[in-house]
């Protein structure tokens, strides 16, 4: 468990370290009943709140206190205080003569009845009751006390039902700590976004009912009472709760009960009118008895009063006798009349008591004629002011929001007791509580709305909403700056982000809140208003603080409200006919938010760097912050010009997103996951609102009914599962199918539902889920299937594998007719809108075709796609097709086949489309986890870069740096401009994969493909010098030789090829290996070669005979790498069995053998004087030996299984893909301190990425957040440039200032290690690290340096001598380097050795395995926790079909079952795994399986074999190892 320890001072004053977002409109420390101790040694004791944990080392203490101070929205025993201290303890004996006579004694008697109803009009006592009932349970039940909670309709915190769930939640897992569980299984994956204000319930909903069902929390003898105050108050999302107070009440038998009060609302009595066996007692219809409680509320009043005022007996009885008559039955009126009488004095209160009239309404009306009749006319204004901004606002204002807001003089600001001064002159209107001015009562809110505006509002309320509007922009702008919180570091996450004092505190409110009053104000259409105009108010803070406004709103994680915001602003606006100029920059920011939202709401800071850098540059927001953006980078990403299509991106899922449906309304859509989860989100907001669990497998298909009530859902393991909309409760699962389930429809009238299997069938059930018909005809899979209503006739279409399409009569279930035509199989088919006889179809030909079903014809067919087109959809009205491709794009055609729109930014296939209802939007699902939301308006005219048209796995700089090659399955090279980021040319002729390419020291360029023939580029004009042909196998390894002169080649023919270069021939043909190549590299001096294979052994050549000098045997395993020492006198070789062995060239001896890594080895290289070897492993560490001896003398844990490693001439440091890794000294370890070859956490120096490649970094810390559109798959660096190939197929070259580094949070200001992104998170010395500190000044060199350096850099290679970091560092440098490394052997030295990975805690086997095959802790973690053959055989296929060669390994050496069948794509549903791999896998995977004796189990239905069949295999490559 991760967790963050406060020192214990910081807990007993909480206002010294305040996390800004944990902070809410009533109170801003956690000081308000309770304590809370923390002691830091072991076995330590928590204390909050009058909970207790006793936890012990290792224990979760730390992380419950934080998932409970997450959770706590408000505590409703402050409330509860709170409310009983403004209206008064409640008597006992006063609510035992309502309950005596309400049957409330026989209600908790009976165990069938879980719902006890108390309604009633304003002031009669409701609230009064329940504190009373509350205290009299928490009295006769120590050991059970119940959960409460208190709604009110004025604060934003108390009036929604997830406000209501997070405090029942709270208060149950307080009273009750094992229940915790229940809710910190949920926070360990989402953390304190669990509890996000908006759009959480259902989350909430389904721990509440977990915790309602463990043993500890209720039994049939002493259920648990649950009891809410107003529900009437409670004005988001009143529907959800009443229905779930209905579900849980009504259990049987009932072990939970609810006790809930409300006003005479016709909503709560229609949610309630459903619940069974439900006590009512409604207080207007019980006068006997409330009229008695009144009475002997009043009698212990007036004895408080006599007692507090010295009344004598005469007073004692007028002033009882006054409130009897004039009470009218209600508890409020009584308690605001003696508030008013503590105030006067004895002596007067007969002549003031006839002041106070009877009933609520004429009360109100007195105080407000003595309150507005004050002599002090500064008072009454100010009062008045007050009243006015309450009666507007959205919530209740703090203290230090008012002044503000109320325009009261500027003394007032820091003058908290002047405030509440003037508060008290407006009662009984307004009460302070904690800091927050609440009305005393919904009644008095009502009254002044009703009769009190004229006197209150100086014009009319629209030009108050405008005032608190202009008001609140003005302080923003004289508050807000870049980085309020003074925090330095712009990779700092929001939830580590702590300051002494709260910078927001004043402007919280109008953060929030300005637009809303700005929309109230423009209703009455004041279009005069100067502040909208271009040049006015609102232009000004748009261009010069829109930035700094979402910097706060992420503080106050409220960025889900500036989104809404900002689409309000923008719909405002538009119905004002405002200036096209203010109109354009609104829009501008729209864009900005939709775009950036997910990176500023998690780290705030990276609104002035990600979020200005990856937007458009001619984005007007962009330019008006081109002040703001990163000074230390000197090249910035090539992006758009102008706002693409895309507006949105939205990530939640772990897998691939399969499928996507849209609401009938529109106003939600749904997506499913291959991670076995749906997810349903808000479309106008993008807020993911619920995740739906259930299915074992795959979810491929979901729809809405049409009638709005069900969603349901297809999947892998073979079923159908139905939802309710209501609360997204599961209705059943349906049965019936013998494979996986790919489709699935609903009839139109709801009533059906349609499948499409595997298993070759069509069914159609009834909603019961009873089977109805069973349709087939098809001979291979049915991927899915239409439906339109002809007459009265349901008309089915249907897709299939077998390349036809079939139209179906339902009612007969016949096929009416086969459509073929497609050469390849078709996975999608959709009805045009408002017809029934023209279909659209989709099909891995690449093709879309428009169908006339009744003629049989094909129409129409769409070509532009460049691999398997997935999905098929038609705009609402018929004019547009969007169709899915596996070539990452979406393309949007017009009915006669025309091109209208590319949409590109996916990472990987696009599976599901769905157009909104005004088919201005467009929805996509996508195999790299995230949806998309795009503009379809936008037509033709969007830019578009330059990208390959799929993932880029391989950058490499050419010599002088000037160019970047690019690689990519698209069978391309690009060539790029460093100093521009544009692509130059496009290398095509390769007719298959690209599996490598090479610069040589002249600038050419060499490629090697799967095509079998390796080619050589001229890079300035794009031309092929020569194409290099002779291998029979695919070609990989390419390296030239030291002169440039000859390029080797190595091939899956096992052998290697040397060319010369400028005549395209093969000089030699270096054959003998029994097994691929899979490394190949020259000697210094040109002579040698040194091969490496999956044979297990390594070899070396005679460059000019052609002979093998030397066989290197002695590996167990694959040889992964093989080097040359710079004398050319050693030869080394690393292997996937985790060793390195150095040998001697010439006498075929192996010198030394290295073990300690815990994997394979990827990468191996000499140091430049021969003394050391660095090797990095799949264990993702990094090991520096002594060459001579075999010592290890420093392992760093990288966090990353790196490919590329090089040494610095002066063996300073380590250079890499991802930076360069501080070496510190390399001397042998002393054996007398016991820290032989310990590892330490990696020490980085200098610009980078982190180790998940998410972040570009300096000195180790995150600067720059990548967005989701720049996955990185592979990276490059030169001097002062990092090259990274994406996911999506972009390239991105950054050139960072040599002289210039960002400015790094100080030493002793931690960074919290809740987000583990960094391989090595490093707090430097302090003062921050400077530009001069940074780079290395000008200093004498020692004698003889200059020598050795000559000497050293004659032997780098073009990486080494041209990284970024290539140089021997001075003093001032070497001297930063060990404060580097002192900081993190410190922090490492202070961990627990055994927590370092999820593998030692689990103390078992499957640690070592999961190392060498270089496996993620928490997917071991996962098979540990689910150790089935049914998990592994899943995971097995999964892994398959994702291309994960590791993870094969992995599976295949713990056991995973090679017989296991059914679990994948395979035709015929019965493929075992190599079957699954011959289509989806890569030569590596196959190859493992192969070696696992796959090929025993792999029989189809007909007994073949992949081999015999090599048409089932994707590549030529594959079918050649499967035969």
């Amino acid at each position: 468990m991760v967790s963050k320890r406060r020192a214990s001072n910081e807990l007993e004053n909480p206002s010294k370290a305040i996390k800004l977002g944990e902070q809410n409109s009533d109170t801003y420390t956690n000081m308000d009943a309770g304590r809370q101790v923390v002691n830091s040694d072991r076995g330590s004791q928590y204390v909050a709140d009058e909970m207790h944990f006793h936890t012990h080392q290792g224990d979760q203490g730390d992380g419950y206190i934080e998932c409970l101070k997450d959770l706590r929205g408000t505590d409703p025993r402050v409330d509860k205080r709170v409310i009983e201290n403004a209206k008064g303890n409640p008597l006992r004996e006063a609510c035992q003569c309502i309950l005596g006579s309400s049957g409330f004694d026989a209600w908790r008697d009976d165990p069938r009845s879980g719902l006890f109803w108390v309604s009633g009009s304003p002031g009669k006592g409701k609230t009064m009751l329940l504190c009373g009932i509350i205290n009299m349970l928490e009295e006769e039940a120590a050991g059970n006390p119940p959960s409460f909670f208190f709604c009110q309709s004025n604060d934003s915190e108390l009036n929604s039902a997830t406000a209501v769930l997070r405090g029942l939640i709270y208060l149950l897992a307080v009273n009750r700590p094992p229940l915790l569980g229940h809710l910190q299984k949920r926070y360990n994956l989402a953390g304190g976004k669990l509890f996000d204000k908006r759009d959480t319930f259902f989350a909430l909903a389904d721990i509440f009912k977990s915790m309602l069902l463990h043993p500890t929390a209720t039994s049939t003898t002493t259920p648990l009472y649950i009891v809410v105050d107003a529900l009437d108050e409670c004005q988001t999302d009143l529907d959800k709760l009443l229905s779930l107070i209905r579900q849980t009440s009504e259990t049987k038998p009932t072990c939970v009960k609810w006790i809930v009060s409300s006003r005479n609302q016709l909503a709560v009595e229609e949610g309630l009118r459903l619940a069974q066996l439900k006590t009512e007692l409604n207080l207007d219809r019980n006068e006997a008895s409330v009229s008695a409680a009144v009475y002997t509320f009043i009698e212990h009043q007036v004895s408080q009063l006599a007692r507090l005022k010295k009344y004598d007996a005469q007073l004692q009885d007028t002033v009882r006798d006054y409130l009897r008559d004039n009470a009218d039955d209600t508890f409020l009126w009584v308690s605001l009349v003696c508030q008013s009488l503590e105030k006067i004095g004895a002596r007067k209160t007969l002549s003031k008591l006839c002041d106070f009239p009877a009933g609520l309404q004429s009360f109100y009306q007195k105080m407000l004629d003595q309150m507005l009749g004050s002599s002090d006319e500064d008072d009454v204004n100010s009062c008045k002011a007050i009243l006015a901004v309450m009666l507007v606002a959205y919530r209740p204002i703090t203290l230090t929001e008012l002044p503000t807001l109320a325009d009261l003089a500027n003394e007032y600001s820091d003058r908290t007791e002047w405030l509440e001064e003037l508060i008290r002159i407006c009662c009984p209107f307004l009460i302070v509580r904690h800091g927050t001015i609440h009305f005393v009562h919904k009644s008095a809110k009502d009254y002044l709305d009703a009769n009190a505006a004229a006197e209150i509002f100086p014009s009319q309320p629209a030009a108050k909403h405008h005032e608190i509007f202009s008001r609140s922009l003005q302080v923003l702008m004289g508050t807000l700056v870049l980085d309020i919180c003074n925090q330095r570091d712009r990779g700092l996450c929001v939830d580590e982000i702590q300051t002494e004092t709260d910078p927001l505190k004043a402007v919280r409110y109008s953060c929030v809140h300005w637009v809303d009053h700005l929309v109230e104000a423009t209703r009455n259409r004041l279009q005069h208003l100067q502040d909208l105009k271009p040049g006015g108010l609102l232009d000004r803070f748009l261009r010069w603080y829109f930035l700094y406004w979402l910097e706060a709103l992420s503080l106050i994680q409220r960025i889900s409200d500036g989104v809404i915001a900002v689409t309000r602003l923008e719909a405002a606006l538009e119905g004002l006919e405002a200036e096209p100029e203010i109109l354009t920059v609104v829009k501008d920011a729209r864009r900005f938010i939709l775009h950036n939202r997910w990176v500023i709401e998690d780290t705030p800071l990276q609104a002035y760097a990600s979020a200005l850098l990856f937007s458009p540059t001619r984005s007007l927001i962009r330019m008006a912050f081109e002040r703001d953006e990163p000074t230390w980078i000197s090249i910035k990403p090539m992006v758009e010009d102008r706002w693409g299509a895309c507006l949105q991106t939205l990530k939640g899922h772990r897998d691939w997103v399969t499928s996507v449906a849209l609401s009938r309304d529109h106003s939600i859509f749904a997506s499913a996951s291959s991670d076995q989860s749906i997810k349903i989100w808000n479309t106008a907001t993008g807020k993911c609102e619920k995740t739906i669990e259930g299915h074992l497998a795959w979810v491929k298909s979901l729809v809405f009914s049409h009638d709005g009530k069900y969603l349901a859902s297809a999947s892998s393991d073979k079923t159908i599962k139905l939802w309710n909309t209501e609360g997204w409760k599961y209705v059943r699962t349906v049965e019936g199918h013998e494979g996986s389930v790919n489709s699935v429809i609903f009839s139109r009238d709801s009533k059906k539902l349609i499948s499409a299997s595997s298993d070759r069938t069509v069914k159609i059930w009834d909603i019961a889920g009873e089977q109805i018909q069973t349709l087939r005809g098809h001979g291979d899979w049915v991927n899915d299937v239409a439906c339109a209503e002809v007459g009265n006739h349901d008309r089915l279409v249907s897709a299939s594998s077998d390349r036809t399409i079939q139209f179906w009569d339902v009612g007969k279930g016949t096929s009416l007719r086969v459509l073929s035509g497609h050469s390849d199989w078709v996975s999608s088919v959709t009805f045009q809108p408002n017809s029934s006889i023209r279909i659209a179809s989709a099909s891995y030909d690449q093709t879309v075709r428009i169908w006339d079903v009744e003629e049989g014809t094909c129409v129409r067919i769409f070509e532009g796609h460049s691999d398997w087109v997935r999905s098929v959809t038609l705009s609402h009205d018929g004019h547009r097709i969007a169709s899915a491709s596996d070539d990452a794009t979406i393309r949007i055609w017009d009915t006669a086949g025309e091109t209208q729109q590319v949409l590109q930014g996916h990472g990987a296939s696009v599976t599901s489309l769905s157009f909104t209802s005004d088919d201005k939007h467009l929805i996509s699902a996508s195999q790299d986890r995230h949806l998309k939301l795009w503009d379809t308006t936008l037509g033709g005219d969007a830019q578009v870069l330059e990208t390959h048209y799929t993932r880029v796995d391989l950058v490499a700089f050419s010599p002088d740096g000037e160019r970047l090659a690019s690689v990519s399955d698209d069978q391309t090279i690009r060539i790029w401009a460093t100093a521009t980021g544009k692509c130059l040319r496009i290398l095509a002729g390769h007719t298959e994969t690209v599996n490598s390419a090479v610069f040589s020291c002249s600038g050419r360029l060499a490629s090697a493909s799967s095509d079998r023939t390796a080619r050589i580029w001229d890079v300035e004009t794009g031309n092929c010098i020569q194409t290099l042909e002779g291998h029979v196998d695919w070609v990989e390894p390419l390296v030239f030789s030291p002169d440039g002169e000859q390029l080797a080649s190595a091939s899956g023919d096992r052998t290697v090829r040397i060319w010369d270069v400028t005549t395209g021939t093969c000089l030699q043909t270096l054959a003998g290996h029994d097994l691929d190549i899979r490394s190949v590299t020259f000697s210094h001096d040109g002579r040698h070669i040194a091969s490496a294979s999956n044979d297990c052994t390594a070899r070396v050549w005679d460059t000019a005979t052609g002979r093998c000098v030397q066989i290197l045997d002695g590996h167990c395993d694959w040889v992964t790498s093989v080097v040359f020492s710079s004398d050319d006198h050693h030869v080394a070789s690393s292997s996937a069995d985790g060793k390195i062995k150095i040998w001697s060239l010439g006498v075929g001896e192996c010198n030394q053998t290295l073990a300690g890594h815990a994997g394979r080895v990827h990468a191996i290289c000499f140091s430049h004087d021969g003394r050391y070897l660095a090797s990095a492993a799949a264990d993702r560490t990094v090991k520096i030996w002594i060459a001579a001896t075999g010592e290890c003398v420093r392992t760093a844990d990288v966090g990353i299984s790196l490919k590329h490693i090089s040494f610095d001439a002066a063996n300073s440091y380590l250079l890499t893909e991802i930076g360069r890794l501080v070496l510190g000294p390399l001397a042998p370890p002393d054996p007398a301190d016991g820290a032989i070859s310990r590892t330490s956490e990696a020490t980085w120096f200098g610009y980078g990425l982190s180790s998940d490649r998410s972040w570009v970094t300096c000195h180790g810390q995150g600067m720059l957040r990548l967005p989701s559109e720049y996955q990185v798959a592979c990276s490059a660096i030169y001097r002062s440039m990092l090259a990274m190939g994406c996911e999506s197929g972009r390239v991105l070259v950054l050139e960072f200032k040599q002289d210039e580094f960002p400015t790094l949070k100080p030493k002793g200001a931690s960074r919290s290690r809740r987000r583990p992104v960094f391989a090595a998170p490093v707090a430097l010395a302090n003062p921050p690290l400077s530009a001069a500190a940074a780079m290395p000044s000008p200093s004498p060199e020692p004698e003889g340096t200059s020598a050795q350096l000559e000497r050293a850099l004659q032997r780098v290679g073009s990486d080494a001598e041209n990284h970024q970091l290539q140089a021997i560092p001075n003093q001032e440098e070497s001297a930063m380097r060990q404060h580097l490394l002192e900081d993190v052997e410190a922090d490492a030295a202070s961990k627990c050795a055994s927590s370092r990975t999820a593998f030692h805690a689990t103390k078992q086997g499957n640690a070592d395995i999961a190392r060498k095959w270089n496996i993620p802790d928490e997917v071991v973690q996962d098979h540990l926790d689910n150790p089935t053959d049914e998990h592994k055989a899943r995971s097995l296929f999964k892994a398959i079909k994702r291309q994960r060669e590791d993870e094969v390994g992995f599976l295949i050496e713990i056991g995973a079952n090679l017989k296991a069948t059914g679990y994948g794509d395979w035709p015929g549903w019965k493929g075992t795994a190599l079957h699954e791999a011959a289509w989806y896998g890569t030569p590596l995977i196959i190859q493992l399986l192969l070696e696992g004796g796959a090929d025993k189990h792999a029989r189809d239905i007909g007994g073949r074999t992949p081999a015999f069949r090599p048409n089932w295999s994707r590549t030529e490559e594959i079918a050649k190892l499967l035969s």
